[in-house]
């Protein structure tokens, strides 16, 4: 935008210019037509040519200076609009990466709930674990005291064999009692053997269904923990990119700057360059030299003010700058 309001106002300069030179050409007409006996026409004529040929020579100067100038600003404005599309592909990326981040946070949250609810189970099954080894404990009890039942039968046995000259009629009976608590015993026993056979069973049952659901639950936890860091590991790489591409973006604007720089200063010397040819013609042109800057600028001047050269041949032959 800079170069083209530089631009703009270079021509409107040159329009200016035109302008006056047009004047200038029109007040050198008249000019030739009033003084038309004072000066050679041969000398008039080739001081005139010569004139017209520096400023056309000038003026293609300065046009293939401006084609320049226009060629690198269609090169800058292509370039413009080639990072303000990577810009736009950069921004989508990183919108869809954060939607991405976003899922990912999601699943994560999804795989916390389900880590609660198996956390959950477990302890419901150590619970269950818990209450089984209390009902073990409880069978084992009754064992005990079934053992210490026996054991006082025994012991009343004894105390019946001891009393071996009571009646015949009681020990027999008591003989009976004895074979048929004895024969509860081994039914209890049976009995607390099986009960604890299928105890055993069941815990056993239960261990492995919890084994198994345990494994399968860290194996699923494992899985998420993966896809988390894939995920992870895609967010860090995208970030990376982006901090990549904006790196190069920097590069690439910083050269924009110092080629704006340089036009900038490129068409400031230019301008000085113009300013100090137009002193130079006046300073170096005998036939000018009698003549000022204002005076050649505002159009009052005659060729009566001007000065005779030594020689026209080589008043001809000298550069105007």
């Amino acid at each position: 935008m800079l170069l083209e309001t530089k631009t703009q106002s270079q021509e409107k300069e040159l329009t200016k210019s035109k302008k006056q030179l047009e004047s200038l050409c029109a007040e050198c007409q008249e000019l030739k037509t009033q003084l038309d006996g004072k000066i050679a026409m041969e000398v008039h004529a080739s001081i005139v040519n010569e004139l017209q040929s520096r400023l056309q020579k000038e003026d293609e100067k300065e046009n293939a200076e401006m084609e320049q100038l226009m060629e690198k600003l269609t090169v800058l404005q292509v370039e413009k609009k080639n990072l303000l599309l990577e810009k736009d592909s950069l921004t989508a990326k990183n919108k869809a990466l954060g939607a991405e981040l976003q899922g990912a946070q999601k699943i994560n949250r999804r795989s916390q709930k389900k880590i609660d609810v198996l956390k959950k189970q477990v302890e419901k099954a150590m619970e269950n674990e818990l209450s089984a080894h209390q009902y073990l404990a409880n069978l084992v009890g009754l064992a005990e005291n079934i053992t210490q039942e026996r054991d006082n039968l025994m012991y009343l046995a004894t105390c019946l064999e001891s009393e071996k000259h009571g009646v015949l009629n009681k020990i027999i009976k008591g003989n009976i009692r004895i074979g048929r608590l004895e024969e509860k015993v081994k039914g209890y026993k049976k009995l607390a053997s099986l009960r604890l056979d299928d105890i055993s069973h069941c815990l056993t049952e239960q261990q492995e269904d919890f084994a198994s659901k345990a494994a399968q639950y860290q194996q699923e936890m494992r899985h998420l923990h993966r896809m988390l860091q894939d995920k992870q590991d895609v967010l860090d790489e995208a970030l990376q990119q982006k901090r990549t591409i904006e790196g190069e973006l920097e590069v690439v604007w910083e050269s924009t700057s110092k080629e704006n720089r340089r036009i900038r200063e490129l068409l400031q010397a230019t301008l000085e360059r113009t300013g100090v040819g137009d002193k130079a013609r006046a300073r170096e042109d005998p036939c000018l030299a009698g003549l000022s800057q204002g005076d050649v600028l505002g159009g009052h001047f005659s060729y009566c003010d001007m000065k005779p050269p030594p020689t026209t041949r080589r008043g001809l032959r000298e550069p105007l700058g």
